[in-house]
């Protein structure tokens, strides 16, 4: 299975690196915006690599990282918030309660081997993401919402969700059991959930007036705006997973 997950995450990299490098030729990026997104780039496979790498050693490993997430992304959010009547720690608390509940449905299995079951989520989630944003840049067009997401396109919506689907029955053989019309079930709902989260934590951002939480992750703002997506989307796999049997 490791080998299978080796080969899956290269050939993901080498194929998201291809497109990215066609996007900079189309649009005819400059230097700058060119060194920004392969920065951009090189901190994402950095952080999918340590995770499912921290997931392989030991759950408890991941269950600290998945901690750190929502302490980090709490205060993160803490710094944001304006004083009113209301302390900020008062409402961070609880928001950051709410995304280890949301985070820990990556401790649990769906089938069998557990971290084949994490493997299985969290890199549908990153293709998502990533793949969304790269066909939005190929061929986007028209724009998915504007006033609060204003770099999504419908044509990146589409693309992003048709390579999660793709790349979900492709992966199916990782959980045991597993079969292609379950995975293609569970690549759906995990590219709608993904998004939602994305489009989610844009809405709170754009309540807050701010482009992101925090700088802390070059390229991608802080830590909630780069597990926006993977918060929504970990109990919606588990759940549905759980209601197809798998």
């Amino acid at each position: 299975m490791l080998e299978q997950l080796s080969l899956a995450v290269t050939g993901l990299f080498t194929a998201g690196a291809t497109m990215m490098a066609i996007s900079h030729r189309i649009r005819v990026c400059d230097n700058v915006r060119r060194r920004d997104d392969w920065i951009k780039y090189g901190v994402y496979a950095a952080i999918i690599v340590s995770m499912l790498l921290a997931a392989y050693i030991s759950r408890w490993l991941l269950a600290a990282i998945l901690l750190a997430i929502t302490v980090v992304g709490s205060i993160e959010l803490k710094r944001e918030l304006p004083c009113g009547f209301i302390n900020p720690t008062l409402l961070a608390l609880p928001a950051g309660l709410l995304v280890k509940l949301s985070l820990g449905h990556l401790l649990l299995s769906l089938r069998g081997d557990w971290f084949a079951s994490f493997a299985f989520v969290f890199l549908l989630v990153s293709i998502n993401d990533s793949f969304a944003q790269l066909w939005g840049r190929l061929l986007g067009r028209h724009r998915l919402w504007p006033r609060l997401s204003p770099g999504k396109t419908i044509e990146g919506l589409i693309g992003g969700s048709l390579t999660t689907v793709a790349s979900a029955v492709a992966l199916a053989p990782l959980i045991h059991g597993l079969t292609e019309t379950q995975a293609a079930c569970l690549g759906c709902a995990i590219a709608a959930a993904a998004t939602i989260g994305d489009l989610f934590f844009s809405l709170i951002k754009r309540t807050l007036i701010i482009k992101d939480f925090s700088g802390l992750l070059p390229g991608h703002g802080g830590v909630f705006d780069r597990f926006d997506s993977l918060i929504v989307a970990a109990p919606v796999a588990y759940w549905l997973g759980r209601l197809l049997g798998i």
